[in-house]
């Protein structure tokens, strides 16, 4: 296994010349994990993700999902809803959060 984390999103540039799509690229990663909060604008970000990485394997992980608030849950049937060949969607609390 090697883990290589980006930051700021995945059209988020991270060279003069490229963005961390560019680089997942030249990684060619058997998949792409990508995190995002499970609160407010998590489902743009999912889509617009899920769109810019093509047809590359991927799959969301909602951090911090807690799964009696209803906006979380709403937001995770929706990026499963609008990402459909997306690997899946997975959601945990963040442990490490208070």
């Amino acid at each position: 296994w090697v883990f290589v984390e980006g930051a700021g999103g995945i059209a988020s540039p991270i060279a003069d010349d490229g963005d961390n799509r560019d680089f997942l690229d030249v990684l060619d990663p058997d998949i792409t994990i990508v995190v995002a909060d499970a609160g407010l604008g998590t489902v743009n970000a999912c889509t617009l993700a899920h769109a810019y990485l093509d047809a590359r394997p991927h799959f969301f992980f909602l951090n911090r999902y807690d799964a009696s608030d209803p906006l979380h849950v709403d937001n995770r049937a929706l990026v499963e809803r609008l990402a459909p060949t997306a690997h899946s969607v997975r959601s945990c609390l963040n442990l490490l959060i208070p």
